[in-house]
């Protein structure tokens, strides 16, 4: 059995473990040591001997599991629901806000719409001689430019 094959013999029982990361690492140990032991023993033994001394990676998993308390699995297995649910609700929020994106430049016809409003602004100027009037006022300041058109 070559290295190769132990990974993926231990990827896929640990993927279907649902505890904690501290028991994942005692699973994880136990078989590996487990499973060299045997390659050690039976050199030219290969995946398919493995599976026929250990069973599918999915049944020492569940074996493990079985000596857990009840109660760590349950809570693992509503944290892994959890978080299946935020990864789903986060796909489907991007999905959403990329939908919206498109719809505006649909709508839109990729054009951004700006608004401009015209204000008008009243300045008032106290010199010690009193106050400028509103003419007085204007040749202070600068010319309005008229806007440039773009198109």
């Amino acid at each position: 059995m070559t290295e190769k094959d132990l990974r993926r013999y231990l990827r896929q029982a640990e993927a279907r473990l649902v505890c904690s990361p501290a028991r994942r690492r005692e699973f994880e140990a136990f078989a590996r040591k487990s499973l060299e032991e045997f390659a050690a023993e039976n050199p030219d033994a290969d995946y398919t001997a493995c599976l026929e001394q250990f069973g599918t990676p999915e049944s020492t998993a569940a074996q493990f599991m079985e000596n857990l308390p009840p109660e760590e699995v349950e809570s693992w297995r509503k944290r892994r629901q959890r978080r299946r649910r935020l990864g789903i609700a986060a796909v489907v929020l991007v999905i959403a806000v990329q939908a919206g994106i498109v719809v505006f430049f649909y709508v839109t016809n990729g054009v951004a719409i700006i608004t401009v409003k015209k204000t008008t602004n009243i300045l008032y100027y106290d010199d010690s001689e009193g106050v400028l009037t509103a003419d007085e006022i204007a040749e202070l300041l600068p010319t309005p430019t008229p806007p440039v058109n773009v198109s």
